[in-house]
């Protein structure tokens, strides 16, 4: 299957978020849960059956962050101990990964090789996972991968 080249629109995610994230991905599922526990705290949510996995590589210190969140209002402020992290609209390439969530990775390497040789992956804005948690738990639930694009 090839990626599917797509525009997005600028999304607004308040959520949870994990410092330094590729030195412990083993964390991962700690923000995921603290994200349930919090997640009455998030208001002007846009749609609470979709969940965001948001890698962003902070370019003044080079280090890789990892937010869990919902989608919320532009302008929304967040409670103590959230973070709000904007993905900015643009070209995005998108693969569905399904299956073991630890394989997710694969997903990822994979969509950087499929991509066309005209598209190479823009590094500075970030990349994200959207989880439809209306999917009945599974070994094949669905995840779209979206990496961006020129």
């Amino acid at each position: 299957m090839n990626p599917a080249i797509v525009r997005v629109r600028a999304k607004t995610i308040l959520g949870i978020a994990l410092e330094n994230a590729w030195e412990q991905p083993g964390l991962i599922l700690h923000a995921w849960v603290s994200l349930a526990a919090r997640r009455c705290d998030v208001a002007g949510c846009l749609d609470h059956k979709l969940l965001y996995g948001v890698w962003h590589k902070d370019p003044a210190t080079r280090t890789a962050r990892y937010v869990v969140g919902l989608e919320v209002n532009e302008g929304s402020i967040p409670p103590e101990g959230m973070h709000l992290i904007t993905i900015p609209p643009g070209r995005y390439a998108r693969l569905a990964h399904s299956g073991d969530m630890g394989r997710i990775a694969e997903t990822y390497q994979g969509l950087r090789c499929m991509m066309p040789e005209t598209e190479t992956p823009d590094m500075w804005r970030p990349t994200f996972e959207v989880y439809d948690t209306t999917q009945p738990i599974g070994p094949n639930i669905r995840v779209l991968v979206h990496e961006p694009v020129p």
